[in-house]
């Protein structure tokens, strides 16, 4: 970390002055003004550090000797980092001060980001400085507690299904495999996964095989998911989907009970219970 600049010191002299009566007067007088430095040099006071560090934003300030315009880029990139759009602008136009407050949001959890931050005097001249940031690790827990049938698709008598799990990038094929449940009844899972990342799916997918298993089930093992819907021949489908998505402001919890079903046009409708976690690393202000 940079050391914090010192403002500017005017100094001052001391005169020795002799008395009339011979006995020594100590007199001080200012030197005078020196100019304000302006942006043609370092005008930029403070260590540009992120003060504040979420899991989608940062928040960093910048403190000028001159009133500025300041504006901020942000990459994933050093080498593209001029060319971004404008992240943030504080004191724009006529509203140019010397104490900007820089919050930048729309970043993604347990990412390296480069930044870097202009200052613009009234006469045009720039001061830009680099910044570095990792913002906060996103760590989601999901547990799939239950799975309630609707609709189990089948004209009589209970639904043969194969059940897939997933959380994240982690999956269960045939959880379950022709497992029999009736329209209203439930079974659980208690499967449990843990993820990182700004945006966390947990998915669980049903088939029914259609056949009710009166001679002989249809074989779904290592059958792999779709992780959507459909129907054939052999078996009907459907998947309830459910997105841990980070958020600005998003405070650390346990245990939040979330519910989440098929679409209305599934050919085969079921919900599911689920009890989520969030918790960050690294979180600073």
């Amino acid at each position: 970390m940079r050391s914090l600049r010192n403002r500017l010191a005017r100094t001052a002299f001391a005169t020795l002055a002799l008395g009339a009566a011979g006995a020594a007067t100590l007199t001080t007088t200012a030197a005078p003004a020196s100019a304000d430095v302006n942006c043609a040099a370092d005008c930029i006071l403070n260590d540009i550090n992120p003060h504040s560090i979420r899991g989608v934003e940062i928040a960093t300030s910048a403190q000028t000797t001159v009133p500025t315009t300041v504006t901020v880029k942000i990459s994933k990139n050093l080498w593209d980092l001029d060319a971004q759009p404008i992240a943030y602008t504080s004191g724009a136009g006529a509203g140019k001060k010397t104490n900007h407050y820089l919050p930048i949001s729309g970043l993604t959890p347990g990412t390296n980001y480069f930044f870097r931050v202009f200052a613009t005097d009234a006469a045009g001249n720039v001061r830009k400085e680099l910044g570095f940031v990792h913002t906060a690790d996103r760590e989601v827990t999901i547990n799939i507690n239950k799975i309630t049938v609707i609709d189990d698709s089948d004209s009589s008598g209970a639904g043969e299904f194969a059940v897939d799990l997933r959380v994240g990038e982690q999956v269960a094929v045939n959880f379950h495999d022709d497992i029999s449940i009736s329209s209203g009844e439930s079974i659980n899972p208690n499967w449990t996964r843990t993820e990182m990342g700004g945006s966390v799916p947990a998915m669980v997918e049903l088939t029914d095989d259609d056949d009710d298993c009166w001679v002989v089930c249809l074989d779904t093992s290592g059958t792999l998911p779709s992780w959507g819907q459909g129907s054939n021949s052999d078996a009907d489908w459907a998947t309830a989907k459910y997105y841990s998505n980070a958020y600005a402001g998003e405070p650390e919890f346990s245990n939040k009970v979330v519910e989440f079903s098929t679409p209305a046009n599934a050919p085969v409708k079921f919900k599911v219970l689920a009890a989520v976690k969030v918790k960050y690393y690294g979180y600073k202000g």
